[in-house]
């Protein structure tokens, strides 16, 4: 059964929501709970959002072909790699990526940064150097 396109449109729109919605905390030991929330509910959405795509897809001539070499992509891409360990701990043993943030002042102008922080982590063998937001992006 063919599905529509939206389904996939609004699994983006969800991802961005809640991105948006980690770009906005601010540093305080609750903005830092909202902060590891908006990223779990991030890594949950946008990486079902292959899931959508399959969905919407499966039924138009070529896309399997074509999905096959977007998935070896993906495999061969360390970033995607570390969202998919990243929202798989985060679902599976509740851990989060976000440990601590910076704050830029630029021109007095302050600005947060939440900072991926996986060192403790045993079986992350690779994180994100700077700013999870645009890592995220």
């Amino acid at each position: 059964m063919a599905r529509s396109f939206q389904i996939v449109e609004h699994k983006i729109a969800e991802s961005d929501f809640f991105l948006d919605q980690l770009e906005k905390t601010t540093y305080d030991y609750y903005q830092l709970f909202q902060a590891r929330c908006f990223i779990s509910a991030f890594l949950s959405a946008s990486r079902s959002i292959t899931f959508c795509l399959q969905a919407a897809m499966n039924d138009i001539e070529g896309f399997k072909e074509w999905y096959v070499k977007q998935q070896e992509n993906l495999k061969g891409n360390t970033l995607a790699k570390y969202f998919v360990n990243a929202r798989n701990h985060s679902q599976k043993t509740g851990y989060y990526p976000v440990v601590y943030s910076q704050i830029d002042d630029d021109d007095n102008n302050k600005k947060i940064r939440w900072i991926f922080w996986d060192l403790e982590h045993p079986d992350v063998e690779y994180t994100p150097d700077g700013d999870i937001v645009e890592a995220c992006k």
